[in-house]
């Protein structure tokens, strides 16, 4: 991928790619079409390789300098898979469809599919996690021109730089489903779900998220159990007041310390935070939140038993 210019091509660019990329492809459809006019399979090299090396013309000697043809190039590595497509759908078409209509939309659809493959690799998730993310996606910025326009601030395109993350929004985002498309799995049924999704792809909830934890770095852990804990917390040796504050968190927060300070206090262990957000279902964002929550809410209950300590922790 390029990495010179600032356009987010995979991400807020995207329908600009595609739409420059499906009308470059459709000049080649009479590439694989024989003398007689006639679909033919045995052409697809011929029309992939000249695809190929005009895209890589265009990416020459600074003429990409928005870096839109050097990406289109990456989301054709794994071209090849277009031609049973193309097999399936030219192969077959009426006399009356135009063939550049047929390549052009099955074009837009393999480049939909591949950005997700190549999205997915770069967050380590799934093409189908993203599939969800884009669907989310929509619907939050129908809500959002929904709302503007209310306020009479009616505009044609709704873009990231708007602030999204807010609780506020997913609310609203969460209702929305449970109105719409209750019990449908394509959409995040959970609040929980909602943020961990916006957190993951949304670039300004990830921007938002790196400076909260920057901000809570006094709370970045270490292991070595409960004195530990509570030295990191406390500078002190309660260590009994520490054992019933831990009693008064709920369950997934009290596995997390279990985790990062090997507490011993619960009888199913995880070697690591990687194999519990595993078992769990569990993103990094709302791991590393939850781990802040616990010790904020220990921070709170030992301030309770003891005030002259518990003053230290929000030093």
């Amino acid at each position: 991928m390029s990495n010179h210019h600032t356009r987010d091509w995979l991400g807020e660019d995207w329908l600009k790619l595609k739409g420059q990329l499906v009308t470059f492809c459709v000049r080649y459809v009479a590439l694989l079409y024989d003398d007689d006019e006639t679909y033919s399979s045995s052409l697809f090299s011929q029309f992939r390789d000249q695809l190929l090396s005009d895209l890589n013309e265009r990416t020459r000697a600074g003429k990409d300098v928005a870096g839109l043809w050097g990406e289109a190039l990456g989301l054709l590595a794994r071209i090849d898979d277009f031609a049973p497509v193309l097999d399936k759908e030219l192969g077959h078409i009426k006399k009356d469809i135009s063939p550049a209509k047929v390549l052009g939309q099955c074009f837009g659809f393999f480049l939909e599919e591949q950005r997700r493959v190549w999205y997915a690799q770069e967050l380590n998730e799934t093409s189908a996690r993203v599939k969800t993310w884009e669907r989310l996606d929509r619907i939050s910025k129908s809500l959002l021109r929904k709302e503007m326009q209310s306020q009479a601030l009616e505009t044609a395109n709704v873009d990231l730089h708007i602030d999204r993350c807010t609780e506020g929004h997913f609310k609203k985002l969460h209702q929305h489903i449970r109105e719409h498309h209750r019990k449908d799995y394509n959409y995040p049924q959970s609040l929980n779900n909602i943020r961990d999704f916006f957190y993951l792809f949304c670039k300004c909830c990830r921007k938002r998220a790196n400076v909260d934890l920057q901000q809570d770095d006094y709370y970045s852990l270490s292991k070595g159990g409960i004195s530990t804990l509570v030295e990191k917390l406390f500078n002190t040796q309660s260590a009994e007041v520490l054992q019933q504050c831990l009693h008064q968190l709920n369950q997934e927060q009290s596995e997390i310390l279990d985790i990062e300070f090997k507490l011993g206090i619960h009888s199913v262990i995880y070697h690591s935070a990687t194999g519990y957000r595993k078992d769990k279902g569990m993103t990094k964002h709302t791991y590393d939140i939850t781990k802040q929550q616990a010790l904020r809410q220990l921070g709170e209950c030992f301030e309770n038993a003891y005030p002259q300590i518990g003053a230290g922790v929000n030093r």
